[in-house]
Protein backbone atom coordinates (compact mmCIF):
# COMPACT_ATOMS: atom_id res chain seq x y z
CA UNK A 1 0.00 0.00 0.00
CA UNK A 2 1.84 3.37 -1.23
CA UNK A 3 0.10 5.40 1.14
CA UNK A 4 2.35 7.45 3.13
CA UNK A 5 1.56 9.90 5.75
CA UNK A 6 4.45 10.08 7.64
CA UNK A 7 8.39 11.45 7.48
CA UNK A 8 11.42 11.22 9.37
CA UNK A 9 12.34 13.59 12.44
CA UNK A 10 15.31 16.36 12.18
CA UNK A 11 16.77 13.65 13.97
CA UNK A 12 16.77 10.95 11.96
CA UNK A 13 18.33 12.83 9.00
CA UNK A 14 21.94 11.91 8.61
CA UNK A 15 20.72 8.11 9.34
CA UNK A 16 18.13 7.51 6.91
CA UNK A 17 17.67 10.62 4.08
CA UNK A 18 18.88 10.05 0.94
CA UNK A 19 22.23 11.16 0.54
CA UNK A 20 22.30 12.82 -2.94
CA UNK A 21 21.66 16.31 -3.31
CA UNK A 22 18.53 17.30 -5.39
CA UNK A 23 16.05 20.60 -6.32
CA UNK A 24 12.73 20.33 -4.82
CA UNK A 25 10.23 17.77 -5.29
CA UNK A 26 6.45 18.11 -4.20
CA UNK A 27 4.32 15.33 -5.12
CA UNK A 28 0.53 15.50 -4.78
CA UNK A 29 -1.39 12.46 -4.70
CA UNK A 30 -5.46 12.54 -4.13
CA UNK A 31 -7.00 8.43 -3.27
CA UNK A 32 -9.72 6.95 -1.84
CA UNK A 33 -10.61 3.94 -0.09
CA UNK A 34 -13.56 1.19 1.10
CA UNK A 35 -13.28 -0.42 4.40
CA UNK A 36 -15.11 -2.97 6.03
CA UNK A 37 -15.17 -4.02 9.42
CA UNK A 38 -17.44 -6.29 11.47
CA UNK A 39 -16.46 -4.30 14.74
CA UNK A 40 -15.75 -1.12 14.12
CA UNK A 41 -16.48 0.38 17.60
CA UNK A 42 -13.82 -2.42 19.09
CA UNK A 43 -16.56 -3.57 21.23
CA UNK A 44 -17.08 -6.76 23.22
CA UNK A 45 -18.43 -9.98 22.00
CA UNK A 46 -22.48 -9.00 21.44
CA UNK A 47 -22.39 -5.57 21.34
CA UNK A 48 -20.62 -5.85 17.67
CA UNK A 49 -21.56 -3.30 15.23
CA UNK A 50 -20.24 -3.66 11.41
CA UNK A 51 -20.00 -0.71 9.17
CA UNK A 52 -18.60 0.08 5.51
CA UNK A 53 -16.16 3.41 6.05
CA UNK A 54 -15.79 5.65 2.70
CA UNK A 55 -12.30 7.72 2.77
CA UNK A 56 -11.08 10.10 0.38
CA UNK A 57 -7.41 11.89 1.15
CA UNK A 58 -5.29 14.12 -0.68
CA UNK A 59 -2.30 15.46 0.47
CA UNK A 60 1.37 16.12 -0.77
CA UNK A 61 4.80 14.63 -0.26
CA UNK A 62 7.91 16.87 -0.29
CA UNK A 63 11.52 16.83 -0.39
CA UNK A 64 14.48 19.21 -0.62
CA UNK A 65 18.02 18.16 -0.45
CA UNK A 66 20.88 20.85 -1.27
CA UNK A 67 24.48 21.91 0.42
CA UNK A 68 23.07 24.14 2.90
CA UNK A 69 19.61 22.48 3.07
CA UNK A 70 17.70 19.36 3.51
CA UNK A 71 14.18 19.01 4.88
CA UNK A 72 10.79 17.35 3.42
CA UNK A 73 7.50 16.31 4.58
CA UNK A 74 4.25 14.75 4.32
CA UNK A 75 0.71 16.44 4.62
CA UNK A 76 -2.67 14.52 4.13
CA UNK A 77 -6.12 15.65 4.68
CA UNK A 78 -8.42 12.05 5.35
CA UNK A 79 -12.24 12.51 5.52
CA UNK A 80 -13.92 9.42 6.58
CA UNK A 81 -18.11 8.49 6.26
CA UNK A 82 -19.12 5.83 8.27
CA UNK A 83 -22.23 3.80 6.63
CA UNK A 84 -24.88 0.94 7.85
CA UNK A 85 -24.18 1.99 11.59
CA UNK A 86 -26.94 0.48 13.95
CA UNK A 87 -26.18 1.91 17.52
CA UNK A 88 -26.25 5.52 16.22
CA UNK A 89 -23.09 6.53 16.72
CA UNK A 90 -21.23 8.80 14.28
CA UNK A 91 -17.71 9.42 13.84
CA UNK A 92 -17.99 11.16 10.50
CA UNK A 93 -15.17 13.93 9.69
CA UNK A 94 -11.48 14.91 8.67
CA UNK A 95 -8.45 13.10 9.66
CA UNK A 96 -4.97 15.07 9.77
CA UNK A 97 -1.50 13.52 9.65
CA UNK A 98 1.33 15.71 9.00
CA UNK A 99 4.91 15.43 9.69
CA UNK A 100 7.99 17.85 8.49
CA UNK A 101 11.34 18.03 9.04
CA UNK A 102 14.13 20.88 7.78
CA UNK A 103 17.54 21.51 8.88
CA UNK A 104 19.55 24.51 7.83
CA UNK A 105 23.02 25.34 7.37
CA UNK A 106 23.16 28.75 8.04
CA UNK A 107 26.95 29.29 8.36
CA UNK A 108 28.93 26.46 6.80
CA UNK A 109 30.30 23.86 9.73
CA UNK A 110 29.09 26.39 12.18
CA UNK A 111 25.35 27.69 12.66
CA UNK A 112 22.36 25.33 11.66
CA UNK A 113 18.49 25.69 12.35
CA UNK A 114 16.53 22.28 13.49
CA UNK A 115 13.06 22.25 12.54
CA UNK A 116 10.10 20.01 12.97
CA UNK A 117 6.72 19.64 13.36
CA UNK A 118 3.66 17.12 13.26
CA UNK A 119 -0.21 16.35 13.60
CA UNK A 120 -0.97 12.69 14.55
CA UNK A 121 -3.57 10.69 16.46
CA UNK A 122 -2.61 9.19 19.40
CA UNK A 123 -4.26 6.64 22.23
CA UNK A 124 -6.15 8.70 24.72
CA UNK A 125 -5.71 6.26 27.44
CA UNK A 126 -2.92 3.81 28.17
CA UNK A 127 -5.57 1.09 28.30
CA UNK A 128 -7.49 2.25 24.98
CA UNK A 129 -8.60 -0.03 22.60
CA UNK A 130 -6.35 -0.55 19.18
CA UNK A 131 -6.65 -2.52 16.13
CA UNK A 132 -4.17 -2.23 13.19
CA UNK A 133 -7.69 -0.87 10.93
CA UNK A 134 -7.36 2.95 11.68
CA UNK A 135 -10.50 3.73 11.02
CA UNK A 136 -11.70 1.15 14.20
CA UNK A 137 -12.21 2.52 17.75
CA UNK A 138 -12.07 6.22 16.21
CA UNK A 139 -13.38 7.52 19.71
CA UNK A 140 -10.10 6.25 21.03
CA UNK A 141 -7.90 8.66 19.93
CA UNK A 142 -7.36 12.03 19.84
CA UNK A 143 -5.06 14.74 17.42
CA UNK A 144 -1.76 15.87 19.00
CA UNK A 145 0.42 18.40 17.47
CA UNK A 146 3.83 19.53 17.85
CA UNK A 147 6.33 22.24 16.83
CA UNK A 148 10.14 22.45 17.45
CA UNK A 149 12.39 24.66 16.40
CA UNK A 150 16.26 24.17 17.75
CA UNK A 151 19.01 26.57 16.67
CA UNK A 152 23.21 25.51 17.24
CA UNK A 153 25.85 26.84 17.32
CA UNK A 154 29.85 24.39 17.18
CA UNK A 155 32.97 25.31 17.03
CA UNK A 156 36.14 23.02 16.63
CA UNK A 157 38.67 23.18 19.53
CA UNK A 158 41.90 22.32 18.20
CA UNK A 159 42.46 18.91 16.22
CA UNK A 160 40.56 16.65 19.26
CA UNK A 161 37.68 18.89 20.97
CA UNK A 162 34.47 20.10 19.59
CA UNK A 163 31.98 22.11 21.69
CA UNK A 164 28.22 22.90 20.79
CA UNK A 165 25.54 25.27 22.17
CA UNK A 166 21.90 24.64 21.55
CA UNK A 167 18.42 25.89 22.29
CA UNK A 168 15.82 23.89 22.08
CA UNK A 169 11.73 25.70 21.85
CA UNK A 170 8.72 23.57 21.25
CA UNK A 171 4.77 23.51 21.62
CA UNK A 172 2.93 20.39 21.76
CA UNK A 173 -1.32 20.55 22.18
CA UNK A 174 -4.10 18.61 21.08
CA UNK A 175 -7.29 18.86 19.68
CA UNK A 176 -9.44 17.95 23.12
CA UNK A 177 -8.72 18.73 26.69
CA UNK A 178 -7.26 15.50 27.43
CA UNK A 179 -4.26 16.31 26.02
CA UNK A 180 -2.61 19.51 27.80
CA UNK A 181 -0.65 22.47 26.17
CA UNK A 182 3.41 22.77 26.73
CA UNK A 183 5.86 24.96 25.86
CA UNK A 184 9.16 23.76 26.56
CA UNK A 185 12.33 26.45 26.02
CA UNK A 186 15.98 24.62 26.97
CA UNK A 187 19.61 25.86 26.16
CA UNK A 188 22.46 23.25 26.15
CA UNK A 189 26.21 23.69 26.54
CA UNK A 190 28.75 20.64 25.33
CA UNK A 191 31.92 19.61 24.89
CA UNK A 192 33.68 16.30 23.68
CA UNK A 193 36.56 14.84 21.94
CA UNK A 194 36.53 13.85 18.33
CA UNK A 195 39.65 11.59 19.13
CA UNK A 196 41.01 10.33 22.07
CA UNK A 197 44.52 12.36 24.20
CA UNK A 198 45.72 9.33 24.09
CA UNK A 199 44.01 6.76 25.96
CA UNK A 200 41.62 9.57 27.34
CA UNK A 201 38.21 11.05 25.98
CA UNK A 202 35.14 12.53 27.45
CA UNK A 203 32.24 13.94 26.68
CA UNK A 204 30.24 16.63 28.67
CA UNK A 205 27.33 18.75 29.18
CA UNK A 206 25.57 21.16 31.08
CA UNK A 207 21.37 21.78 30.03
CA UNK A 208 18.61 23.70 31.34
CA UNK A 209 15.25 23.17 30.25
CA UNK A 210 11.80 24.47 31.76
CA UNK A 211 8.45 22.70 30.43
CA UNK A 212 5.24 25.01 31.34
CA UNK A 213 1.83 23.57 31.11
CA UNK A 214 -1.53 24.24 31.34
CA UNK A 215 -2.90 21.28 33.42
CA UNK A 216 -4.28 22.24 36.53
CA UNK A 217 -2.16 21.71 39.58
CA UNK A 218 1.16 22.31 37.63
CA UNK A 219 1.80 18.22 37.66
CA UNK A 220 2.70 18.27 34.05
CA UNK A 221 5.17 20.83 34.94
CA UNK A 222 9.36 20.12 34.70
CA UNK A 223 11.92 22.66 35.68
CA UNK A 224 15.56 20.89 35.38
CA UNK A 225 19.25 21.53 35.75
CA UNK A 226 21.55 18.72 34.37
CA UNK A 227 25.60 18.66 34.75
CA UNK A 228 26.93 15.36 33.36
CA UNK A 229 30.79 14.37 32.75
CA UNK A 230 31.69 10.86 31.62
CA UNK A 231 34.98 10.24 30.89
CA UNK A 232 36.95 7.31 29.01
CA UNK A 233 40.02 5.04 29.15
CA UNK A 234 41.06 2.72 26.27
CA UNK A 235 42.32 -0.50 27.66
CA UNK A 236 42.52 -1.75 23.92
CA UNK A 237 41.29 -0.45 20.21
CA UNK A 238 38.30 -2.67 20.67
CA UNK A 239 37.87 -2.01 25.16
CA UNK A 240 37.66 1.41 27.08
CA UNK A 241 36.51 2.09 30.62
CA UNK A 242 34.17 4.26 31.19
CA UNK A 243 33.34 6.77 34.30
CA UNK A 244 30.29 9.50 35.35
CA UNK A 245 29.34 12.03 37.18
CA UNK A 246 26.84 14.60 37.08
CA UNK A 247 24.04 16.72 39.25
CA UNK A 248 20.37 16.80 38.53
CA UNK A 249 17.99 19.65 39.93
CA UNK A 250 14.52 18.76 38.91
CA UNK A 251 11.72 20.68 40.29
CA UNK A 252 7.77 19.67 39.49
CA UNK A 253 4.33 19.32 41.42
CA UNK A 254 4.10 16.25 39.97
CA UNK A 255 6.94 14.92 42.64
CA UNK A 256 6.73 14.10 46.17
CA UNK A 257 10.06 12.16 45.85
CA UNK A 258 13.18 13.92 45.81
CA UNK A 259 14.61 14.07 42.74
CA UNK A 260 17.55 16.12 42.95
CA UNK A 261 21.07 15.08 43.43
CA UNK A 262 24.68 14.15 42.55
CA UNK A 263 24.68 10.91 40.10
CA UNK A 264 27.54 8.66 39.34
CA UNK A 265 28.02 5.39 37.57
CA UNK A 266 30.81 3.52 35.89
CA UNK A 267 30.85 0.67 32.69
CA UNK A 268 32.75 -0.38 29.69
CA UNK A 269 32.41 0.42 26.05
CA UNK A 270 33.18 -2.66 23.83
CA UNK A 271 34.00 -3.54 20.14
CA UNK A 272 34.20 -7.45 19.75
CA UNK A 273 34.17 -7.31 16.47
CA UNK A 274 34.47 -4.16 13.54
CA UNK A 275 30.46 -4.93 13.35
CA UNK A 276 29.48 -4.83 16.86
CA UNK A 277 29.31 -2.25 19.73
CA UNK A 278 28.60 -2.63 23.56
CA UNK A 279 27.98 0.30 26.14
CA UNK A 280 26.69 -0.25 29.85
CA UNK A 281 27.04 2.78 32.32
CA UNK A 282 25.44 1.63 36.15
CA UNK A 283 25.02 3.57 38.67
CA UNK A 284 22.61 5.91 40.76
CA UNK A 285 20.79 8.99 39.54
CA UNK A 286 17.03 10.52 40.67
CA UNK A 287 18.31 8.93 43.87
CA UNK A 288 17.81 5.15 42.60
CA UNK A 289 19.99 2.53 40.47
CA UNK A 290 20.10 3.69 37.20
CA UNK A 291 21.34 1.41 34.21
CA UNK A 292 21.84 2.54 30.61
CA UNK A 293 23.44 -0.02 27.69
CA UNK A 294 23.32 -0.21 23.94
CA UNK A 295 24.09 -2.78 21.74
CA UNK A 296 23.84 -2.52 17.84
CA UNK A 297 25.08 -5.64 16.08
CA UNK A 298 25.40 -5.77 11.75
CA UNK A 299 25.82 -9.63 11.29
CA UNK A 300 26.03 -8.67 7.19
CA UNK A 301 25.83 -5.66 4.90
CA UNK A 302 22.00 -6.58 4.63
CA UNK A 303 21.40 -7.82 8.12
CA UNK A 304 21.69 -5.02 11.21
CA UNK A 305 20.28 -5.52 14.52
CA UNK A 306 20.69 -3.48 17.77
CA UNK A 307 18.93 -2.89 21.57
CA UNK A 308 18.69 0.29 24.17
CA UNK A 309 17.94 0.03 27.73
CA UNK A 310 17.69 3.48 29.71
CA UNK A 311 15.83 5.59 32.35
CA UNK A 312 14.81 9.45 32.58
CA UNK A 313 12.42 11.94 33.69
CA UNK A 314 9.67 12.70 31.19
CA UNK A 315 6.40 14.89 30.66
CA UNK A 316 3.41 14.10 28.93
CA UNK A 317 5.01 15.75 25.16
CA UNK A 318 8.04 13.82 25.56
CA UNK A 319 6.84 10.57 23.34
CA UNK A 320 9.04 7.63 24.08
CA UNK A 321 7.45 6.43 20.47
CA UNK A 322 9.29 9.66 19.12
CA UNK A 323 12.30 7.41 19.64
CA UNK A 324 11.16 4.08 18.80
CA UNK A 325 10.10 6.07 15.50
CA UNK A 326 13.90 7.17 15.20
CA UNK A 327 15.01 3.46 15.79
CA UNK A 328 12.88 1.87 13.46
CA UNK A 329 13.42 4.14 10.62
CA UNK A 330 17.25 3.62 10.82
CA UNK A 331 17.14 -0.17 11.53
CA UNK A 332 16.16 0.29 7.61
CA UNK A 333 19.24 2.48 6.78
CA UNK A 334 22.13 1.73 9.32
CA UNK A 335 23.02 -1.18 6.38
CA UNK A 336 23.47 1.96 3.66
CA UNK A 337 21.11 4.42 2.42
CA UNK A 338 17.61 2.76 1.70
CA UNK A 339 16.19 2.93 -1.55
CA UNK A 340 13.17 5.56 -1.73
CA UNK A 341 10.73 2.39 -1.60
CA UNK A 342 12.49 1.49 1.53
CA UNK A 343 12.30 4.69 3.12
CA UNK A 344 8.55 5.15 2.43
CA UNK A 345 8.13 2.06 3.55
CA UNK A 346 9.62 2.56 7.12
CA UNK A 347 7.75 5.96 7.29
CA UNK A 348 4.36 4.52 6.50
CA UNK A 349 4.65 1.99 9.05
CA UNK A 350 5.48 3.84 11.85
CA UNK A 351 2.35 6.54 10.70
CA UNK A 352 0.41 3.44 10.35
CA UNK A 353 1.47 1.94 14.06
CA UNK A 354 1.42 4.93 15.55
CA UNK A 355 -2.17 5.80 14.51
CA UNK A 356 -3.04 2.30 15.80
CA UNK A 357 -2.19 2.33 18.75
CA UNK A 358 0.64 -0.09 18.77
CA UNK A 359 3.42 2.78 19.00
CA UNK A 360 1.17 4.71 21.75
CA UNK A 361 1.89 4.42 25.25
CA UNK A 362 -1.33 6.74 25.61
CA UNK A 363 -1.41 10.44 26.94
CA UNK A 364 -1.05 11.81 30.37
CA UNK A 365 -0.95 14.91 32.28
CA UNK A 366 1.59 14.12 34.63
CA UNK A 367 5.32 14.18 34.68
CA UNK A 368 6.69 10.42 35.58
CA UNK A 369 9.48 8.47 35.63
CA UNK A 370 10.33 5.95 32.85
CA UNK A 371 12.22 3.11 31.65
CA UNK A 372 12.83 2.10 28.24
CA UNK A 373 13.72 -0.79 26.21
CA UNK A 374 13.83 -1.05 22.49
CA UNK A 375 15.57 -3.39 20.05
CA UNK A 376 15.37 -4.10 16.38
CA UNK A 377 16.57 -6.75 13.60
CA UNK A 378 16.29 -6.08 10.05
CA UNK A 379 17.47 -7.41 6.81
CA UNK A 380 17.42 -7.28 2.97
CA UNK A 381 17.27 -9.73 0.99
CA UNK A 382 17.13 -9.12 -3.12
CA UNK A 383 13.24 -8.11 -3.07
CA UNK A 384 12.39 -9.02 0.32
CA UNK A 385 12.99 -7.01 3.19
CA UNK A 386 11.76 -8.74 6.89
CA UNK A 387 11.83 -7.16 10.30
CA UNK A 388 11.57 -7.55 14.09
CA UNK A 389 11.12 -4.10 16.42
CA UNK A 390 10.49 -4.62 19.71
CA UNK A 391 9.54 -1.34 22.15
CA UNK A 392 8.74 -1.24 26.00
CA UNK A 393 8.10 0.69 28.35
CA UNK A 394 7.57 1.45 32.73
CA UNK A 395 6.16 4.33 33.96
CA UNK A 396 6.63 5.58 37.65
CA UNK A 397 4.00 8.00 38.60
CA UNK A 398 3.68 9.78 42.44
CA UNK A 399 0.79 9.40 44.48
CA UNK A 400 0.17 13.20 44.62
CA UNK A 401 -2.52 13.02 47.72
CA UNK A 402 -4.15 10.12 50.27
CA UNK A 403 -6.44 8.37 47.80
CA UNK A 404 -4.83 9.23 44.49
CA UNK A 405 -5.11 5.98 43.12
CA UNK A 406 -2.01 4.85 41.24
CA UNK A 407 -1.15 4.82 37.55
CA UNK A 408 1.87 3.20 37.01
CA UNK A 409 1.56 1.03 34.15
CA UNK A 410 4.03 -1.05 31.84
CA UNK A 411 3.66 -1.85 28.29
CA UNK A 412 5.63 -4.07 25.44
CA UNK A 413 4.99 -4.03 21.85
CA UNK A 414 6.11 -6.56 19.15
CA UNK A 415 6.12 -5.70 15.15
CA UNK A 416 7.23 -8.22 12.62
CA UNK A 417 7.00 -8.05 8.94
CA UNK A 418 7.80 -8.75 5.73
CA UNK A 419 7.77 -7.26 2.64
CA UNK A 420 8.32 -9.30 -0.73
CA UNK A 421 8.01 -7.57 -4.20
CA UNK A 422 7.07 -10.37 -6.62
CA UNK A 423 7.12 -8.72 -9.67
CA UNK A 424 7.73 -5.15 -10.71
CA UNK A 425 4.38 -3.96 -10.48
CA UNK A 426 3.04 -6.27 -7.55
CA UNK A 427 4.30 -6.02 -3.31
CA UNK A 428 3.08 -7.70 -0.82
CA UNK A 429 3.45 -7.38 2.55
CA UNK A 430 2.17 -9.16 5.90
CA UNK A 431 2.98 -7.94 9.49
CA UNK A 432 2.36 -9.27 12.44
CA UNK A 433 1.99 -7.18 15.77
CA UNK A 434 1.71 -7.81 20.08
CA UNK A 435 1.09 -5.52 22.57
CA UNK A 436 0.82 -6.38 26.65
CA UNK A 437 -0.23 -3.73 28.72
CA UNK A 438 -0.40 -4.32 32.19
CA UNK A 439 -1.64 -0.96 35.36
CA UNK A 440 -1.77 -0.43 38.92
CA UNK A 441 -4.91 0.77 38.65
CA UNK A 442 -7.40 -1.68 40.03
CA UNK A 443 -10.23 -0.83 37.21
CA UNK A 444 -8.01 -0.86 34.49
CA UNK A 445 -7.70 -4.56 32.53
CA UNK A 446 -4.65 -6.09 31.95
CA UNK A 447 -4.23 -6.85 28.33
CA UNK A 448 -2.67 -9.02 25.10
CA UNK A 449 -3.65 -7.34 21.68
CA UNK A 450 -2.64 -9.26 18.64
CA UNK A 451 -2.81 -7.83 15.19
CA UNK A 452 -2.43 -9.71 11.96
CA UNK A 453 -2.36 -7.46 8.38
CA UNK A 454 -1.80 -8.72 5.00
CA UNK A 455 -1.74 -6.33 1.92
CA UNK A 456 -1.18 -6.46 -1.95
CA UNK A 457 0.03 -3.13 -3.96
CA UNK A 458 -0.21 -3.33 -7.63
CA UNK A 459 0.82 -0.23 -9.64
CA UNK A 460 -1.44 0.22 -13.10
CA UNK A 461 0.35 2.78 -14.43
CA UNK A 462 3.85 4.57 -13.31
CA UNK A 463 1.33 6.88 -11.09
CA UNK A 464 -1.39 4.97 -10.46
CA UNK A 465 -1.71 1.91 -7.53
CA UNK A 466 -4.55 -0.30 -6.53
CA UNK A 467 -3.77 -1.97 -3.19
CA UNK A 468 -6.30 -4.12 -0.80
CA UNK A 469 -6.08 -5.92 2.08
CA UNK A 470 -7.21 -8.25 5.25
CA UNK A 471 -6.99 -6.59 8.54
CA UNK A 472 -7.42 -8.76 11.66
CA UNK A 473 -7.08 -7.99 15.91
CA UNK A 474 -7.95 -9.77 18.88
CA UNK A 475 -7.96 -8.73 22.49
CA UNK A 476 -7.82 -10.69 25.52
CA UNK A 477 -8.02 -8.89 28.86
CA UNK A 478 -8.53 -9.15 32.52
CA UNK A 479 -12.29 -8.04 32.25
CA UNK A 480 -14.88 -9.53 29.75
CA UNK A 481 -15.77 -5.72 28.95
CA UNK A 482 -12.38 -4.78 27.62
CA UNK A 483 -12.18 -7.94 25.59
CA UNK A 484 -13.05 -7.26 21.59
CA UNK A 485 -12.37 -8.73 18.30
CA UNK A 486 -12.35 -7.82 14.70
CA UNK A 487 -11.79 -8.58 10.80
CA UNK A 488 -11.44 -6.15 8.69
CA UNK A 489 -11.26 -5.87 4.70
CA UNK A 490 -10.06 -2.45 2.58
CA UNK A 491 -9.38 -1.62 -1.04
CA UNK A 492 -8.10 1.35 -2.53
CA UNK A 493 -6.45 3.13 -5.06
CA UNK A 494 -4.27 5.62 -5.09
CA UNK A 495 -2.55 8.38 -8.21
CA UNK A 496 0.11 10.31 -7.86
CA UNK A 497 0.91 13.57 -9.78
Amino acid sequence: MKRAVALVTASTVAGVAVATARPLEITPYVGAEVTISDNIDLAPSGQEDSAIVTTAYGGFEALYDSPRFRGGGVLELAGDVYHGRDNGKKFDGLRLNTNAFGTAEIIPNRVYVDMSGYWRDVLINSDGRISLNPVAGAGERTGVGNITISPSYRQPLGSNLIGEVRTTHSLTGGASGDISTEVRNAARASLGTTRPFGRFGFESFAEYSNTDSDETGDVNDLERMTAQFTGSYELSPRFALLGRVGYDEIDSAGFTEEMSGFSYGGGFRARPTPRSSVEVIVGERYNELNVEADARYQLTDRITAGVRYYQDVATSSYSETELFQARFLQSFGIFGTPTESQLAFAQQEVALLQAAGFLSTGSTNRVYRSTVLSGYLSGQFNTNLVYLNVFGQERDFDILQPGDPSIDDQSINFVAGWEKQFSPRLTGTAEATYRYYTGDNPVTSDSDTYGLRLVADYQLTPNVDIYGGLIHTTRQATFNADEYRENAALFGARARF
